[in-house]
């Protein structure tokens, strides 16, 4: 098998086997023994399932045992469905009805949370290689099972901040698509030389396909951080040497805030920045305190990872790029498409989902017959094709009839000097409709008023886009990835 027709196994026999694929807390392990690793735990799960159509769910942290899982599940022809230990028995439950598995593999660092998935102690088991204290899943090794590009590959679950537990359905093609595409468009940058810091979850997309499986297709050494702590990582970057550094702005920030040497991160020449929107005050701190060029990213769980890229977040602060290469991306309002400059819905075409797993209701409103996924994300393309995102269709808040974007107000907000965070939501209003209300973090030390926001206001917003009720708070519902979860306040 060819690494171009790549089913995700595929990729580690592609390299040198004496290659560095693999660095952990537990040592390291070449491209070689973390393929003999793969292939004898296959054989655990052919020997205890069969062969045919079976999903296996892999719950571990940033870990080699949830990379080890992730691929033996491929190698043994069976599609993975990714689960994050730190998410709760509730949440596991819900995506656990929609996975169905035959297994569930565990890893070293995540056999508390196994425990307490409910009555499946049966079906637990650790992969090779693992010292858990469950029965390991090994067999005589196996070669590589047949499989198309339209399979199955992986099942990422998503949600649940507000709506109901989705599994995200994703084939082998799919996640090639992204993993060739961001390596085209890194210009050569990451390749066997590469070494990446995988300090995100390789349960979330953007950690797991555009960060660990795409350096593993490149035959980069992959350094796994199973839990972030931002002084112990920046270590980890100087003493191995990491030149691709992937991570979310909260991260970002808090490498900022250490006011350590930017020495300690000369060796990145990849640095980007994912899941929730950049700031450009943050770009511009990175470069000058870490010497970090950053480069913004834009994708979704339903696109199998990154599907835009802005090489210079510093420069076109506010852009999430352009499509990278195998992507289609247009603007539509209504079934209509749109001209540059004008708001629209972004689509995206090349590299998306098959199915939402158990619920054709959901999956047919975001797929279109032409094949178009629909991404609820509202932005605009300038002339020269790249993205700025306004915010999502679904928080959009409409006064006296003119639409106000939360993101664009948050933003706004967040120029001010003494305000940290801040998160907007639409509320009834008798006169206008809905009317726009602001929560707003101070920096520490500081002590933000509503009449400071309002004065900030003035001049940087049109004028129904003004906050009309603003509460000063000690914390906001912003999650690890530095998303804003809105329904926690409306």
């Amino acid at each position: 098998m060819t690494n171009e027709l790549m089913t995700v196994d595929a990729i580690i026999a592609a390299h040198p086997p004496t290659s560095t694929a693999i660095v952990d807390a537990a040592g390291s392990l070449t491209y070689g023994e973390l393929d003999d690793l793969v292939a004898t735990t296959a054989g655990g799960l052919v020997a205890r399932i069969g062969t045919g159509e079976s999903r296996v769910v892999v719950l571990a942290r940033t870990e080699r045992d949830g990379v080890v899982g992730l691929l033996a599940a491929h190698r043994a022809g069976f599609s993975a469905c990714l689960f994050d230990p730190r998410q709760t028995p509730t949440e596991h439950a819900g995506w656990l009805d929609l996975a169905k598995p035959d297994v569930i593999l565990v890893g070293r660092e995540s056999i508390e949370a196994a425990t307490a998935l409910g009555d499946v102690e049966q079906m637990i088991m650790g992969v090779a290689g693992s010292d858990v204290d469950v029965e390991l899943c090994i067999g005589d090794a196996v070669p590589p099972a047949e499989r198309s590009p339209s399979a199955p590959a992986v099942a990422v679950a998503t949600s649940g901040v507000t709506g109901n537990p989705h599994l995200v359905d994703l084939s082998h093609g799919v996640l090639a698509t992204i993993q060739r595409g961001l390596l085209e468009a890194h210009g050569g940058r990451i390749d066997e030389s590469s070494v990446l810091l995988a300090v995100l979850p390789i349960a979330h997309i953007l950690g797991l396909n555009s960060g660990v499986l795409g350096h593993l297709r490149a035959g980069a050494t992959v350094v796994l951080m199973s839990r972030f702590e931002e002084q112990q990582a920046a270590d980890l970057v100087e003493h191995h040497g990491v030149t691709s550094l992937i991570a979310v702005p909260p991260m970002w920030q808090r490498w900022v805030d250490l006011n350590i040497p930017a020495e300690k991160f000369a060796s990145v020449t990849v640095g980007r920045s994912g899941a929730s929107s950049l700031h450009p005050s943050l770009a511009v701190a990175v470069h000058e305190r870490l010497g970090v060029e950053l480069m913004q990213g834009y994708g979704l769980s339903e696109t199998a990872g990154t599907i835009c890229l802005e090489p210079n977040a510093k420069g076109r602060p506010g852009s999430v790029g352009r499509p990278i290469p195998g992507v289609e991306l247009r603007l539509f309002e209504g079934s209509e498409e749109v001209e540059p400059g004008d708001r629209g819905e972004v689509w995206v075409r090349g590299a998306v989902m098959d199915r939402y797993i158990g619920d054709p209701a959901a999956t047919d409103d975001v797929l279109t017959a032409g094949g178009w996924f629909r991404t609820g994300d509202v932005g605009v393309l300038d002339d020269d094709g790249s993205l700025y995102l306004l915010g999502r269709l679904k928080d959009l808040i409409i006064v006296s009839g003119f639409n106000v974007f939360p993101a664009e107000v948050e933003h706004a907000l967040e120029t001010h000097p003494q305000i940290a965070n801040a998160l907007v939501v639409g509320e009834q209003d008798a006169a206008s409709g809905e009317r726009v209300v602001a929560y707003v973090t101070s920096i520490e030390g500081a002590k933000v008023t509503a009449d400071d926001v309002a004065s900030h206001c003035r001049g940087r917003l049109s004028r129904y886009k003004h906050p009309k009720e603003v509460y000063v708070v000690d914390r906001l519902p912003i999650i690890e990835s530095g998303k804003r979860v809105r329904a926690a306040v409306r």
